[in-house]
């Protein structure tokens, strides 16, 4: 199943967002950001409704807590179920950590600078280690083929624009060996960039899972035709 939580912007939130939005720059805590193009404005949007963004002096400038604060309230509810977090940026992954360590929490981090030879270790700890509850994932990793079917529940703090990437991911606690219903959760703050990423992904699934039912059947009637029935 898939469900969202939905995050309201503060009034600072809105204005940093609007004006990046509007004006390709934004002034945060008296920090400059700005930005050429729109792929990069959009990057930027995605930020700034994290709770954080990176500005033009590579300083990480602090926004709100309003998704952190959701996480949190999220990871504490299941504090006895292990929980696979997707994040997009570094830096949410940090603040991800500190939220583990204030709630108490055993945690795992697999970033793109992760080396290949602990990605194993990775996915044999928070398989078998009990104490592991949380395994914090940069998106963009992919985490191809690894099996994190210990936990039921798939968290995207900051949904990808790629829907390949958002399959990979999800699809991390949807292989074999998965007993229990399985919960794709998106926090979105309302009315922002992620609304609208999370349409396009839902689309695309829409898309694929009608494909593969189309598929799957005319594959049965197929064989319904070669096999009659005696």
């Amino acid at each position: 199943s898939y469900q969202r939580l939905y995050v309201e912007p503060d009034q600072e939130t809105h204005r940093i967002y609007r004006e990046m939005d509007l004006n390709f720059f934004a002034e945060v805590d008296g920090n400059e950001v700005t930005v050429e193009g729109e792929a990069s404005k959009q990057m930027k949007l995605r930020q700034i409704v994290g709770g954080a963004v990176r500005t033009d002096g590579q300083q990480i400038a602090h926004i709100s807590k309003l998704k952190a604060s959701t996480l949190e309230e999220l990871l504490e509810d299941r504090r006895d179920k292990k929980t696979v977090v997707f994040l997009s940026f570094t830096h949410e992954i940090e603040q991800a950590e500190l939220i583990c360590k204030k709630l108490g929490l055993g945690y795992l981090t697999l970033r793109g600078s992760t080396p290949e030879r602990e990605r194993q270790v990775f996915e044999d700890r928070f398989q078998q280690d009990q104490s592991i509850k949380v395994a914090l994932i940069q998106v963009a990793t992919g985490a191809e083929g690894m099996t994190l079917t210990a936990a039921d529940v798939a968290v995207f703090y900051s949904p990808t624009f790629s829907f390949i990437g958002f399959s990979q991911a999800r699809d991390r606690i949807n292989r074999m060996g998965q007993e229990n219903p399985m919960t794709i959760i998106f926090i979105i703050m309302a009315g922002t960039v992620d609304e609208r990423v999370v349409d396009v992904l839902e689309s695309n699934r829409q898309l694929t899972d009608t494909y593969l039912n189309q598929k799957r059947n005319y594959e049965m009637a197929k064989n319904s035709d070669t096999y009659p029935a005696a």
